[in-house]
């Protein structure tokens, strides 16, 4: 049986930073940024941030115990500050490890986002949104994942391209995550051509069985449920009962 308050408005959260919907906003704010040189403190050390705030909003709005959240933001905050007096490192390997810490960061995400969304008794247009999130997540992930690689190697990481930019690192992995495959960049490593195959079909799977699963559950029950359960669901926010 469906029920109104799954299908009600998006604006309506108690909490900004308890939001799928805030940390959506963060995550296109962090892509907008992609298009910028790292090369400027500034951009890099706002895509830091912008990583570091996504990473604390993906806890809070899967309502992860208060005392994981206190030490998922200092953690976070800490590992950020690190990660900005690194990034303009000249050793590889310093960038490498750089681009491993905001993988293994961002990588958490998409963990907790989805074990909250499929353990909820009620699927919500507010779980469709945190899944979506994961998978944008997702994507970031192999984002610096493929950066780690090529910092660590000795050949470019692209047939194409001797040095690549951020941006093409995300450009690669958001084109190969939705098998999309325009041919315009293609790895040259084995390594690299593993970690493709393991993003294709991470990817598929994920839209083709997790958000479209959501989709078509959208406002119904998981499970038998109290009457005071229902009473609270109206005016639950996204990303929270």
């Amino acid at each position: 049986m469906r029920s109104p308050s799954a299908l009600a408005p998006l604006s309506r959260p108690s909490s900004f930073w308890d939001s799928y919907l805030t940390l959506l906003g963060v995550l296109v704010g962090a892509l907008v940024l992609m298009f910028f040189s790292s090369e400027r403190p500034l951009v890099w050390g706002a895509k830091i941030a912008l990583f570091v705030a996504a990473v604390i909003i993906s806890y809070r709005a899967s309502q992860s115990d208060v005392g994981v959240i206190r030490w998922v933001t200092v953690g976070a905050v800490v590992l950020g500050a690190l990660l900005l007096a690194a990034a303009f490192s000249s050793s590889d390997t310093v960038r490498g490890l750089v681009n491993l810490s905001l993988a293994a960061m961002i990588g958490s995400g998409p963990i907790v986002i989805l074990r909250h969304v499929y353990t909820r008794p009620r699927v919500t247009i507010g779980d469709v949104v945190g899944a979506l999130d994961a998978y944008v997540e997702l994507g970031f992930f192999f984002t610096f994942v493929y950066s780690a690689v090529d910092s660590f190697s000795a050949e470019p990481f692209f047939n194409q391209v001797a040095d690549p930019a951020l941006f093409d690192y995300a450009y690669f992995s958001f084109v190969t995550m939705t098998s999309l495959g325009y041919g315009d960049f293609t790895p040259a490593l084995a390594i690299g051509k593993g970690i493709v195959i393991i993003e294709v079909l991470l990817g598929s799977i994920f839209l083709v069985v997790l958000v479209a699963r959501l989709v078509g559950t959208l406002g119904m029950e998981r499970g038998p449920r109290s009457s005071g359960d229902h009473a609270n669901d109206a005016d639950s926010p996204i990303g929270k009962d």
